[in-house]
């Protein structure tokens, strides 16, 4: 087995609000995009880091019927489902090999 990374990527939206004239207020909205990855290492461990913000977390996976447990060193196990052909886990798409 290979390293294998998943990512899902989101826009968000900030406002700045409150600004105007008179009796008039606006909102401006700035776009964001925030992705998140997952990086799976052949030796059972993982890394899922958070783009742009300043979050990443450890722990341990293993593979079994169609799901991946994931182990975080610091939060509860959760498990996502693993597509047939391997190219989704949850809602995240495999990245290429680089």
């Amino acid at each position: 087995m290979a390293t294998t990374a998943y990512e899902r990527c989101q826009t968000t939206y900030a406002f700045a609000c409150g600004r105007g004239q008179g009796a008039h207020r606006y909102g401006t909205a700035h776009e964001s995009k925030i992705c998140e990855r997952y990086v799976f290492l052949p030796d059972g461990t993982y890394t899922s880091t958070t783009m742009s913000l300043p979050q990443h977390h450890d722990g341990t996976y293993r593979i079994f019927a169609g799901k991946v447990r994931l182990v975080p060193d610091d939060a509860e196990p959760f498990e996502l489902a693993l597509s047939f052909d391997g190219t989704k886990l949850g809602d995240m798409k495999r990245l290429p090999p680089k």
